[in-house]
């Protein structure tokens, strides 16, 4: 039954342009010496121009061992390069003497020795790891082998008055090269079928093109057989060999793109983790240091604790919300397909990971009609309890978004400016002109540095003497797109101050997001 070449991997045009590679030296031949040329001339050039190929053959069948390790193309690398070496020392004997061994007993005996080496050995190392080169131990016996060969065909007394017929000792060397090469593809697991059948025909034809299985009264037939049998194995074991490697290339690179998915994935879960945690952390820090200033200060103004327990309501509920997400991302989910299914993810390669802009908080946003007053009330609340000086003047402006994404960058802008200018007083504005909500967060501190002006909304980009992770403004500006606006740092101007563009709401109803987020002015330069 014809077994085809896996999809993908090797086609007629390849096959096609290895036959004509393969010919091309017997072709060459007849056309050089089309009227003194003789069958037993052709042979021998058929042998010594495919002898070479069959090692070529092993060597390709070598890469493909190295890439994934399989003992049976190991010990398959191994027999072929034995006899490629072999082939081409029996092609140079016969080349350097007319087309003829000057004793072919011995030239048939030594073969029928190897071929029988090879098949037990075969049969021996099934089921062990191959330990050794196989490259390289092939090419040391095959070297000995030709050695011996042309020891015995130059200096020993002929054998063949000993020996059966000529045409049966080689159909039994065909029968054991052909088994041997059968005994090698399967063994320590077995190779794909299309390739077994391939390696086998090939064996034996390249065997029967090198010995005698006609009578010599017929060198026609005989040099017909031997050259055809030849030129058709070599390019069978070679279309094998080369599809092969090709596809454990093709599997290796699906393999590798299906481990950059993993890997891509890895990294947007671990970006998602820190941004929460990082979220988590700013949440928390408040919430410790209102419950403080409650239970450790009992002459508080009545207002003052109203404002303080309202607040840490507020954000208790929003931190319960956030480990509700956190435990949602978390939980294992059903087994992804087995790859190759995964698709293709193509990662920078670069050692600090970019935020995928759908991960970074990967719960989608709950975009509704909110109260900026109270969305920035119990953070100026928490940011006083810190001890902060922030001013801010109720507006009872209305904006379309997502609170806890919000609530979460306006967060970031506040604690940013508590941690690098701790002395500083930072004031929060609102006003709506042109039919865009603009929050301005801005301080009188020492400002934003010129290197983090340029990359401050960059993933893990932070000033030298900075202690955080250099995540808050990469965050706190896609939470604001999240909620279909934008936020911008204002250069020029002493102290911080970032420009929260929103899209104001005049109802009560829910509303999505806007497809625009709205424009900056001149004077003010986004960060990218």
């Amino acid at each position: 039954m014809h077994i085809a070449y896996p999809p993908g991997v090797w086609g007629r045009p390849a096959t096609i342009l290895v036959l004509l590679a393969t010919a091309t030296p017997q072709l060459a031949f007849r056309m050089l010496d089309s009227s003194t040329g003789t069958w037993t001339e052709a042979t021998t050039v058929a042998q010594f121009s495919v002898a070479p190929l069959c090692s070529i053959a092993g060597a390709v069948i070598y890469f493909q061992y190295r890439i994934c390790r399989q003992s049976a193309l190991g010990w398959l690398t191994l027999f072929l390069t034995l006899y490629g070496v072999q082939s081409v020392a029996l092609a140079m004997i016969r080349l350097n003497n007319d087309g003829s061994y000057q004793r072919p007993g011995w030239a048939v005996v030594i073969d029928l020795t190897v071929a029988l080496g090879v098949a037990v050995a075969a049969l021996v190392v099934r089921s062990r790891v191959c330990r050794v080169d196989p490259l390289a131990v092939g090419l040391l016996l095959g070297l000995i082998v030709g050695s011996i060969h042309l020891r015995l065909d130059v200096g020993a007394q002929s054998i063949t008055q000993y020996l059966p017929p000529v045409a049966a000792l080689g159909i039994v060397a065909v029968a054991l090269w052909g088994f041997a090469a059968h005994r090698a593809v399967r063994t320590s697991g077995p190779l794909p079928t299309w390739l077994t059948r391939r390696v086998v025909a090939a064996m034996v034809l390249l065997t029967l093109g090198r010995v005698d299985v006609v009578p010599t009264a017929a060198p026609q037939v005989e040099g017909a057989i031997a050259v055809t049998a030849s030129i058709l194995g070599a390019t069978l074991l070679l279309c094998a060999a080369l599809a092969g490697l090709r596809g454990e290339i093709q599997h290796h690179e699906e393999w590798l793109e299906s481990l950059g998915t993993k890997v891509a994935l890895m990294e947007a879960q671990q970006v998602d983790q820190r941004s929460r945690m990082h979220e988590i952390t700013n949440t928390v820090a408040g919430i410790a240091c209102a419950s403080r200033l409650i239970h450790d200060h009992g002459n508080l103004r009545r207002e003052d604790r109203a404002r303080l327990e309202g607040m840490l309501d507020k954000e208790a509920a929003r931190l319960v919300r956030i480990l509700g997400e956190q435990r949602a991302a978390t939980t294992p989910v059903a087994p992804a397909p087995a790859y190759p299914a995964l698709p293709p993810i193509r990662t920078r390669h670069s050692s600090v990971p970019a935020p995928p802009t759908a991960t970074v908080g990967s719960s989608s946003p709950v975009l509704a009609v909110l109260d900026l007053d109270t969305v920035l009330e119990p953070l100026v609340c928490a940011q006083q309890a810190l001890g902060r000086s922030v001013v801010y003047t109720p507006t009872g402006m209305r904006i379309h978004g997502d609170a806890d994404g919000l609530a979460e960058a306006f967060n970031v802008l506040l604690d940013n400016s508590r941690k690098h200018a701790p002395d500083a007083t930072t004031t929060i504005e609102a006003e709506e002109t042109d039919g865009i909500a603009k929050i301005v967060v801005s301080d009188d501190g020492p400002g934003v540095p010129p290197s983090i002006a340029e990359n401050g909304f960059t993933w893990e980009t932070r000033g030298e003497t900075s202690e955080g992770q250099g995540l808050g403004l990469c965050l706190a500006r896609q939470r604001v797109i999240d909620s279909g606006g934008r936020l911008d740092l204002v250069r020029g101007t002493s102290g911080a101050r970032f420009v929260v563009r929103l899209t104001p709401a005049h109802g009560p109803t829910a509303a999505p997001a806007p497809t625009e987020p709205p424009a900056a002015t001149e004077s003010e330069q986004a960060l990218s």
